[in-house]
Parts: C-alpha cells; structure tokens; sequence
C-alpha cells in the first residue's frame, strides 16, 4: 500500500509542478550579430506566414549530441547513441526538409568545445558563432551572387556550385544542402544522474536544443538565437527488474534511461513545435455543419485530435501585426496531400465562429492528457452482505494517452490512474479508526465531441486495496495497533460529460459501476466490493511532463 501511495503521490507532482518539466530560457544577446530573435519579430514572421498556408522550412542541424558535462561525458556510447536517435526521430517532422550538416563544416566547432571541460548552452552559442555560423552566412550569401549572375539553366548553377566547392573546400552538394537552409539546431545534455534508494532506481538527465535562423534580410546574413530549451526528465525502475522496451529486454538502468530520452524528446518536440516559425497554419477552406475544410494534411505531419486556435490579425498604425485566438478546432479527419483532386482536412469547431478565409494556428500539446479528480469509492461488504466499511471519498490522478491519434480514431485514450483516500465506518465495533482506500486503474476511454460538450464512455481493470485498523493491544509503550486489508482485482465501467474550458482544461463528470471481490489478510471468504462511484474533476493537456507516467507505474512495479 505504501509503495502505491508513494506512486500516486510522484505523480501528483509531475500535474501540479509541470514547470519542472521544462526550463524554456530565452537566450540573452550573444556577440556580435548573434542577438537573439525577439518574440515579437518571431510573431511578426509567423503572422505574415500564417496569412496563407505554413510554408515548408529547410532545417540544418549537426548530427551529433552534445556533452556538456563529465557527467553526460561518461556515458555508454549506446546511450548517447541512442539519445540522438529519439531527439532526431521526434524534431524530424513532414513540416521539414532537413539537411544534416557535413563533417567539415563541424571540425572547428567540435575541436573547440572539446576543449572546455564544462562547458554552458551559452558557451555552445559561442563556439557556434565563431565556427560554425561564419561558413554558412558565407555560403547563404553566395545566393545574392547567384542571383546576380541571372542563371537560368541548371547546368549554369550546377558550374556555379562547382567553381564555388574549390574555393570554400567543400562539395558542391554540401554547398547546395546549405544555401537552401533557413534553420540549423544541436541537441546537448548534461546533469546524468542515477541513485539507488529502497530498492527503487532513479535516473535524471537534461536534455535541450538550440535553434538558430538564418536571416537574409538586410545587405548581409545574419545567424540568430531564436530559442535555448532545456528539459528536464526522469526514469524510475525496480532494482534487479528486467522489462521489455522499444522491442527488447533490458534491465533496470537501461529501462529508467530509456524512458527517460523518450520524455525529454518528446518536450523537445513540442518545444519546436511552439515557435512561431514552425507552428503549422492554414486557412479555412469549407465550413459545414459544424466542421472546417482546411488546406493541410498528411505532408503537414497532421494527425487525428490536433488542435488549432481561430486566429485573428490586425495591423496596428506602426505597421506591425498583432494576433488574437477567437476559438479553436479539432482535427478529425487528415487527407491524403498527394490527391491529385486536391485535398482538404477536416476539423471539428469547438468553439468560435470561423468562416471561410480564416486563419487556423497550431497549438501543439504532448498526446497525453492529466486528470485530476475528487472521487468516492464504494464501500466493502463481508460474505453475508453486510457493509463493514462504507462508501470512501479521495482523489484521483488519472495519465490518458491519446491512442487514437496513431490510426485516425478521434478522442480514444488508454491510460492508467490511481486514487487514494478514506472509508466511512460502517461496522464501528470492528473498525473503530475507519481505513484507508487506495486504487489502481487501467482504463480505455472513447470521448465525442459537441461544441464545447464532452461525452465519453470509459471502462477498465482496477487493482483495490483497503486498510481499516481492528484498533489496539496493549497500553503505552507497549501498545501495538492492529491493521487488516482487503485486497483484490476488479473491473469498472461508466459514462462521463465535460465542458471545455479552454484548448487546453476540461471540466468533467464521470459516474460509473465499479465491482471487485477481495480478500483479508486477517479472514476467510471473499468481501464484495461494489457499487457507484462517481468522479469530478479538471482534465488538463500539458506542454510537458518531467518523466512517462506508465513508465513510471511500469518501473516503480517492475512491471
């Protein structure tokens, strides 16, 4: 029971304190022309973007992770293999065209920062700016010349490429990848800890992501700091445990880390997926029967259940252009972008009134949502029907994941949950004290849409548990309190109803019948647990988390 609690209360923490989860510093001004890209200029891009279709961006990036501390530098080399593998597989979206950058382009770069011990994500920006980022504004530039030399056939540019390789000692495709590069980005970590306590293992690590753009605007390119992410993750495993993850059996380390990388990748997605350059937007093509037609699809990396906010742009009298969300949509089918008949996705409205000729915007969350709820629990009856403990009140932590988003079902989540809390005394003569309740779920649930009205079905398995106290025997300190618990497995099933209060927090209510028969630790028979329960709650949708919920139950349990 304790060590459920222990569960239930880590991951309270990870939806009361998801501003652990994820440090996201916008960087200070770094020398030279590196400035940092304001949030204003980024939105001002993003507007004038967002006035049509998301426009593919070409993306660059150095095609290894980098160590910034000893900690992270006595890593296994699978680990850090496998941690650029998972950042790499999470930021290579459909929205991109990615350009790894070539060896010799990174050879300065890597001598330097393999020359600071410790080594910060500003001092990163700083080796970049004297390495790195010089070798590709020149390369950028040489697309002025391009122009102005007016080549018209391919054969002239691929002999302009050519002339230009020798001169920059680089390949003509290592010099064609880079000018039609508008992004570069690295990934880094640091702070690799794990420790042992009470047979329980716990891993942390940081993991971030600079982004740079490059800028033509003015008479000479200029790279900037658009954005520095760090995230911070966890993996949890019983000592000694062996678990099957991504296809394979590992054990209990290579488990924590493993969950670990994952979390902090996907942060990192959303992370990117954040800023105003790479939200994807499009306009409303088609309004019908409560649903929008929109021009992105399947290229765009659209997926069922994504969210987009009705955005509204007004010009004010310095020129600038400012944006407001009036409502937001929810996809639900995704098209095919190769149709040659043209294409349009489909999303349902929330809330708002969008018409033909508006503007959908991003807004990226992780596929998980958080529940947090007061709940009650059935009480518990002996064999002749007679309640010994009466109906229990608490509150329950609920992690859903949103399954359906992999194969284009709306609104379908399986997930796990946990409530904990206190029964009544029914059978006052036995247990004077009361008892305490807890319960594990796992549990599907289908949820539809209707305007901002939520209507769900849910159904599962739970694990419950009560401890009640027979109360005492002997006096002072010599006395010894005498515990019996009831335990055993069971099933549930109900309906639920929300409102939704904005894209990212639901208010709901879930009433459901919940059956389980158990078994004491102190007697003989089975003790029927049945009856109503009925939970109300807020449901939220996070940016980020600082560790996997499952993978956590998973580890703590070694499951």
């Amino acid at each position: 029971m304790k060590k459920i609690i222990a569960i239930a209360l880590i991951v309270v923490l990870a939806a009361i304190v998801p501003v652990a989860a994820q440090t996201a510093e916008q960087a200070a001004p770094a020398p030279d022309n590196q400035a940092l890209l304001e949030s204003a200029e980024a939105e001002q891009d993003a507007a004038t973007t967002e006035a049509g279709k998301y426009e593919r961006k070409s993306v660059t990036f150095i095609d290894a992770l980098w160590l910034m501390d000893k900690s992270v530098r006595g890593m296994p080399g699978e680990y850090v293999g496998y941690t650029l593998e998972k950042i790499k597989e999470k930021l290579m979206m459909p929205r991109f065209d990615y350009n790894p950058l070539p060896q010799s382009f990174i050879s300065d770069f890597v001598a330097q920062a393999n020359a600071k011990e410790e080594i910060t994500i500003d001092n990163i920006a700083e080796i970049m700016d004297k390495t790195i980022v010089p070798k590709i504004l020149a390369i950028v530039d040489l697309n002025k010349e391009l122009r102005a030399q007016n080549y018209t056939s391919e054969a002239d540019r691929n002999s302009f490429y050519a002339i230009k390789a020798k001169e920059f000692g680089f390949s003509d495709v290592e010099i064609a990848k880079v000018m039609n590069s508008a992004f570069i980005f690295i990934p880094v970590c640091k702070s690799y800890s794990g420790l042992t306590s009470g047979g329980q293992y716990k891993m942390l690590m940081d993991v971030g992501i600079l982004w740079y753009r490059i800028s033509t605007k003015g008479e000479k390119a200029q790279a900037k700091l658009v954005v520095k992410k760090m995230t911070k993750s966890m993996g949890f495993a019983k000592e000694g445990k062996t678990f099957m993850k991504d296809g394979k059996l590992v054990d209990h380390k290579e488990f924590a880390f493993r969950s670990c990388v994952k979390n902090a990748a996907r942060n990192l997605l959303v992370a990117t997926q954040e800023m105003p350059e790479f939200r994807l937007s499009g306009q409303v093509v088609e309004v019908d029967a409560g649903k929008v037609g929109f021009d992105l699809g399947k290229n765009e990396g659209l997926r069922a259940d994504d969210k987009f906010r009705i955005a509204e742009f007004e010009e004010s009298e310095d020129g600038s252009v400012k944006s407001t969300f009036n409502g937001w949509v929810v996809v639900s089918m995704v098209a095919d972008s190769n149709s040659k008949e043209g294409y349009k996705s489909k999303a349902q409205i929330v809330a708002g009134e969008p018409m033909t000729g508006s503007v959908l915007s991003e807004f990226p969350r992780i596929p998980i949502d958080i529940a947090i709820k007061f709940r009650t629990f059935p009480g518990v009856a002996n064999s002749g029907d007679t309640a010994i403990l009466g109906m229990g009140m608490g509150l329950q932590l609920d992690a859903r994941y949103n399954i359906g988003r992999h194969f284009g079902v709306n609104q379908l989540f399986a997930g796990v949950g946990y409530g904990l809390g206190s029964a009544g005394e029914a059978d006052i003569a036995t247990y004077s004290d009361g008892a305490s309740v807890g319960q594990l779920d796992i549990l599907l649930m289908k949820r539809f849409l209707v305007k901002r009205f939520t209507l769900g079905v849910e159904a599962g398995l739970a694990s419950f548990s009560a401890t009640a106290s027979r109360g005492s025997i002997g006096a002072g300190a010599f006395s010894l309190s005498i515990d019996e618990t009831f335990s055993g497995m069971g099933f549930f099933a109900g309906a639920n109803a929300g409102f939704n209060l904005t894209p990212a927090l639901i208010a709901d209510l879930s009433i459901r019948f919940e059956s389980a028969t158990l078994a004491s630790d102190w007697q003989t028979g089975d003790f029927p647990h049945s009856g109503i329960g009925i939970h109300a709650g807020l449901t939220w949708s996070p940016p980020s988390l600082p560790f996997d919920p499952v993978d956590m139950v998973r580890g703590r349990l070694g499951l």
